[in-house]
């Protein structure tokens, strides 16, 4: 029996002694995560604007960013400009591993539809996905419709990763805040987060309305709201989007839980007169590795 104990605590110390592995989040990339530490940004990408004909399928392909790593999870914002409130709930082309988040704030609903009194609609669907969790996971994504339901319809997509974050999908608190009106500002509402060293992600849609081509891209001004929210893609989304997909995402810690964020707000093209468009946001509470 002295020769187990023994063992017990040579085997003890060795393991005490041993190099603590480097954070996730490292160069290297291939570390231990810290199940204390709040998902992290990785990066993000988009899917350019594809016409769709009537009676055709319709969908976009979604691309994990550069630098992902397998556990790492995408949640993605796919967007169709016309109203698909009574046929399409969710999106019906959607790969293994793929689920529709449901918004806490409507009902439970898995679609936000947004319009003006002009008569143009945007129906927008966010989803999540661990990267890696399928068998020969190729980075890329084929999401949407199995069949165009109206006259004139295109689908694009918005796409981001974050490390560090749980892998039950369904611990996801997702919330929309849809508008029925033109307007020069993307506002996302007041919400108490109860998920400790979870990731509050604000995503903002801008969707400019005016005559001149030149006007049309979509610049967003200072987001107002507290605690402040950090940028994590460029406030001028045109400068390095060719398709004109026009969101910008924005996250913040949860470092005590039970906290009040928001209400956040940024207005779009300095809201002059003319440069309104369909503005709205989305909210996801990203919860952490379970420990």
């Amino acid at each position: 029996m002295k020769f187990v104990r023994v063992f017990v605590v040579v085997a003890l110390i060795a393991v005490l002694a041993a190099p603590v592995a480097a954070r996730a989040d490292d160069a290297a990339g291939d570390a231990v995560i810290d199940v204390q530490t709040p998902p992290s940004f990785v990066g993000y990408t988009l899917a350019g604007s594809l016409a769709c004909a009537f009676g055709a399928q319709c969908t976009t392909t979604l691309t994990a960013p550069s630098g992902v790593q397998v556990g790492d999870v995408l949640i993605a914002n796919v967007q169709a400009d016309a109203n698909l409130k009574k046929s399409y709930p969710a999106p019906d082309v959607l790969p293994p591993g793929w689920v529709v988040l449901p918004f806490k704030n409507k009902q439970q609903s898995t679609m936000s539809l947004s319009r003006n009194l002009l008569g143009i609609a945007y129906s927008d669907y966010l989803l999540a996905y661990v990267y890696g969790s399928q068998p020969d996971d190729s980075g890329q994504y084929q999401i949407g419709f199995s069949n165009v339901s109206v006259n004139s319809m295109s689908i694009e997509g918005f796409l981001v990763a974050y490390r560090g974050a749980s892998i039950n999908l369904s611990s996801y608190l997702a919330y929309a805040y849809p508008t029925n009106s033109t307007n020069s500002f993307a506002r996302a509402n007041q919400i108490k987060v109860s998920i400790l060293n979870s990731t509050l992600l604000t995503l903002f849609d801008g969707n400019p309305y005016f005559a001149k081509l030149t006007r049309e891209c979509v610049l967003y001004g200072p987001i107002s709201g507290n605690p402040p929210l950090t940028l994590e893609t460029p406030r001028n989304p045109c400068a390095d989007d060719p398709s004109d997909r026009e969101l910008l995402a924005a996250d913040v810690p949860v470092l005590k839980a039970k906290k009040l964020f928001g209400a956040y707000t940024s207005l779009i093209n300095g809201g002059n007169a003319g440069d309104g468009g369909i503005n709205y946001s989305f909210q996801v509470v990203i919860p952490p590795i379970s420990p």
